[in-house]
């Protein structure tokens, strides 16, 4: 899968913010692909968890 322009343009704001542009910019296009592609699976795999089983979810 790859990632929109518009997406590992908030993906790098993000690692900026939290993680410094010194990483970030050592970061190559197809690494900050990754990172989001690896975030967004978690994100969905976490989702479909939260809609099979919605009394495991946190605050019930």
């Amino acid at each position: 899968m790859k990632l929109s322009g518009n997406a590992i343009e908030d993906l790098k704001k993000c690692l900026t913010k939290n993680y410094g542009g010194v990483l970030v910019s050592s970061l190559s296009p197809e690494e900050l692909n990754r990172i989001g592609v690896l975030v967004l699976t978690g994100l969905v795999e976490s989702l479909k968890l939260e809609i099979a089983y919605p009394e495991l979810s946190a605050g019930k």
